[in-house]
Order: C-alpha cells, then sequence, then structure tokens
C-alpha cells in the first residue's frame, strides 16, 4: 500500500489561489481529482492526502467534499485563521468531516517570521491537539530557527515539515537549513516506557502502524532492537522494566536525542494485560533493584572533559546502585566513570589507569532529585539538586571504558552487572555532555529550568551545547 501524503487540487474560479498566476503555464488550470485518479493507478499508489492550497476556510470545505465523493482520498490538511479568537468555531465546523486531518498555516507567506511563536496561538493549537489533528509547518529555512522553539513549546502536538522546508539547493545554501534540520529529527530512538513492553524475557518494540511486534530481544543481537523511528533504530537491552509516572517532568523536545518516546494515542493495539498510565504526557522508566537495566552500547572514546546529568528517585539503598555507569567493579583500569550511590551518598567517580577518584553527597529516599557529576579535566565533582558537595576530587585523565554504558545497574569484573548494584527506583532523562557543565548551568539552566511541569529543553538552552546522548526514560 503506498500513499501519497501531499496532493493538492484546485479550481481557478474560486478565486482562492492569489499565489497562481498565468505565467505558471503548466499549473495554471483546474486540477480534480478524476485528473490524478489514472496517473495513481498507474503508480500503485491507492491512497491521497489533499493539502490545503489557500489560506482560507471555503477552500478547506471544497476539498472536504471533494474527499468524500472519492475513495482513494484519505484524508485533508485544511486552514484556519490560528490568529483569530473565533477559530474555534471554524475547527469544530470542520471537523465535522471526518477526512479533516490537519490544519497547515501558510507560514512562509507572513512577514513575521517568528509568527508561528505568537501567545494568542496557544489556545487554539491547544484545542487542534485536543481535535487530534495535526500542524502542518510550511516553513522555508529561515524559518527553521523559530520551529525548533515552537515544537518544543508545543511538544504535545504533531507537527510535518512541509517540502523539508524548501532549502536553497540552487545555490548550495544548505549548511544552516542542514544544522537545523537535523536539530529537529532524533539521531536514535530508543522506544521504551508506554511504547516497548516485555514477554517473559523478551523486549518487544511495537510497530505504530498496526500494533505488532516490530522487533524483539529474541533471537537479534543485543544492542539492536528494532524501532520505527525514520532512519535509525534502538540499540540497548533492557530487562524486566515498566514505566511509571514521573510528575512535573514532561518532555519538551525529542531532537538530536536518544528518546524513548511515543504517546499512547498513536498506538492502534496493546497486547493482553498492558494498560499504559498517563499524568500530563509524562513518564519515568522504574528499575526494581533486582535485574531492571537498560545497556545504551554508548562505548566513548577518551574525553577531555565530561558531564552526566539525570534524573533519579530511589526507593530504597543498598551499599551502593547504579544510576548509570561505564565502571566495573573493583577494576579501575577497564572503567571510565560512574554516578551511583554509595553507602548513602550520591557518588560521581573518574578512573584514570588504575586510579579512581570520587566525589560524594548525602543523598535521600522517596523524593525526586536531580542529580549531576562534572570532570572538568582536573577535578571530579557531584551535585544534588544543583548544589555541588564542596569536595571535588582531583584526577586528570579519564580511562577509555572496556564497557558498554548501563542505566540502573554498575558491572562488575567478570563483565556481568552486579545483583546488588542495581537501582531500586525511577530514572529520567539521562543526559550526556562531552564537556563539563558549569555551577551555573547545573543550577540555573537545568534544575531551575524544571518548571511549570516541564524538563528543562537541554537542545535549546542558550548557555548549554547540547548533549551528545538523551535518554528520555518512557517519554
Amino acid at each position: 500500500m503506498y500513499v501519497d501524503s501531499h496532493q493538492h487540487f484546485w479550481k481557478l474560479s474560486r478565486g482562492d489561489y492569489s499565489w497562481m498566476t498565468p505565467d505558471m503555464k503548466v499549473l495554471y488550470k483546474d486540477f480534480f481529482p478524476e485528473d490524478l485518479e489514472p496517473l495513481i493507478k498507474d503508480k500503485n499508489i491507492t491512497q491521497t492526502v489533499i493539502v490545503q492550497a489557500a489560506d482560507t476556510v471555503a477552500e478547506t470545505e471544497f476539498t472536504l467534499s471533494l474527499a468524500s465523493k472519492h475513495d482513494f482520498i484519505a484524508g485533508v490538511v485544511g486552514w484556519v485563521d490560528l490568529d483569530n479568537d473565533k477559530a474555534k468555531d471554524d475547527i469544530d465546523k470542520l471537523c465535522e468531516s471526518n477526512f479533516l486531518k490537519g490544519f497547515r498555516p501558510m507560514i512562509h507567506d507572513i512577514q513575521d517570521d517568528e509568527w508561528m511563536l505568537k501567545e494568542n496561538l496557544s489556545e487554539n493549537l491547544k484545542y487542534m491537539n485536543k481535535k487530534n489533528l495535526t500542524f502542518d509547518a510550511l516553513v522555508r529555512p529561515n524559518h527553521l530557527k523559530h520551529l525548533i522553539k515552537f515544537v518544543n513549546k508545543y511538544d504535545f502536538l504533531p507537527v510535518v515539515i512541509d517540502h523539508i522546508a524548501k532549502p536553497v539547493i540552487i545555490n548550495s545554501e544548505i549548511d544552516e537549513w542542514k544544522k537545523d534540520i537535523t536539530a529537529l529529527s532524533p539521531v536514535s530512538w530508543y522506544r521504551l516506557g508506554e511504547d516497548a513492553y516485555f514477554n517473559g524475557n523478551d523486549f518487544i518494540v511495537p510497530n505504530q502502524i498496526t500494533g505488532a511486534p516490530n522487533g524483539t530481544s529474541n533471537g537479534m543481537p543485543a544492542t539492536a532492537l528494532v524501532a520505527d523511528a525514520p532512519g535509525s533504530y534502538a540499540a540497548g537491552l533492557g530487562s524486566s522494566l515498566v514505566e511509571t509516572d514521573r510528575l512535573g517532568d514532561a518532555p519538551l523536545s525529542t531532537a538530536n536525542s536518544l528518546s524513548f518516546n511515543m504517546t499512547p494515542e498513536n498506538r492502534i493495539s496493546y497486547p493482553a494485560g498492558y494498560t499504559p498510565t498517563q499524568v500530563d504526557n509524562v513518564y519515568s522508566m522504574a528499575f526494581d533493584g533486582a535485574n531492571d537495566h537498560i545497556l545504551t552500547g554508548l562505548a566513548p572514546a577518551s574525553y577531555t572533559s565530561f558531564s552526566i546529568s539525570a534524573w533519579v528517585y530511589a526507593n530504597s539503598l543498598g551499599s551502593y546502585n547504579g544510576v548509570a555507569s561505564q565502571y566495573r567493579a573493583g577494576t579501575p583500569a577497564s572503567s571510565a566513570w560512574f554516578l551511583e550511590t554509595i553507602g548513602g551518598n550520591m557518588a560521581f567517580g573518574v578512573a584514570n589507569g588504575g586510579t579512581l577518584q570520587y566525589a560524594t553527597k548525602a543523598f535521600s529516599t522517596s523524593a525526586w532529585h536531580h542529580v549531576v557529576g562534572v570532570w572538568d579535566g582536573s577535578q571530579v565533582e557531584v551535585y544534588i539538586d544543583g548544589v555541588a558537595s564542596g569536595s571535588p576530587q582531583s584526577i586528570t585523565a579519564m580511562n577509555t571504558a572496556t564497557v558498554n554504558m548501563a542505566i540502573g545497574g554498575i558491572w562488575n569484573n567478570g563483565g556481568t552487572l552486579v545483583d546488588n548494584g542495581m537501582w531500586n527506583g525511577k530514572i529520567d532523562e539521562v543526559a550526556i555532555f562531552d564537556y563539563a557543565l558549569t555551577p551555573r548551568q547545573i543550577k540555573q539552566d537545568i534544575y531551575n529550568g524544571t518548571t511549570s511541569g516541564k524538563t528543562a529543553d537541554l537542545n535549546n538552552i542558550s548557555n548549554l551545547t547540547a548533549p551528545i546522548a538523551w535518554y528520555r526514560m518512557g517519554d
């Protein structure tokens, strides 16, 4: 089955198409479903989606009427004036048709490049989401920096970027476009939480279209679990994990991140006995302290500086419990770093040859805490809720790890995870930075940036260079 996801029809006598002029020659004529039908049959295209071509409600009504008359038309992306207080009335009227799938404001014709960020659009955009409608972004390269802010602000709203934002390829002016369009796409997508689930020992990633399994750990490479994110697969192996709600930590972005992501509304079906829970579109991952863990496959080259940030909640603490690590217990020479609790303290350590140095700070259970480990090339320091231990330890180099990064556990010197080193509680928003975060970045930009139920957007804080990996646990 093939679907043409972007198709226009028009009737010139309607007078809606101010952009269309006689000099356009081949385009300057009526184009109807009857003209398209033999063409799509020849190419084995079974369905098409009409996209608005005029900024009028009347044109949307026209395309909806065409959809109702032709079986091969699957839906319509229309237009309303989202800048109008009465937009909800138009949305309600157009939603009387089951063919309406979304709206496309003609942003590339609006003089104000930041129009999409106007505050008075907010309520209408939220209403679109309530009606399960998508937002088509008809933009040019100069709009992409603002679109990044838009998708972060309205993370709940599905966004389609039309025409890949029309890069100026004729002059090869694509460097800025390439950077910005990349920032709008995940580099990998770890689909856990409400989207993936465990069936016995099998880790299952459902196909988003059918609800059927798209990949499992059974019979697959341990570090290659298939996910249906564009151009990527989920690299990692989990064990016995479940999603759990994390209040006050809704995601703002999946850009350039390794994201545990997808909303339940996009699921067609769930396996028997699997019912996700949700609070404000927010999830974390719960670890049982026995065997729950995630192996990310991350094995970095030697860093000259390094930071790791995470939100954690401990139900209880043993002698030591791993948040995240590339560390073999008792074997510093095979280790790079760890973030773990030791004897009731949160500790961050770095290994250099056979030497290990770590900083510690008192840590409490039964509450969410933001924890950060920082190594600036000369000292290690640990932060809890934006406050440093005040007792950094000196170490001037970091080993290249011989073990993969583990979330929720610590390796033993035999190369397996330490049973009594597993995390008992919840973990969320694990981010890795290939530089040393400053006290201001930790306290003001990340920790204090978590306000109004939103996680600080690590990709779009002016004072931060985005993390090299961002594990958005369960979101």
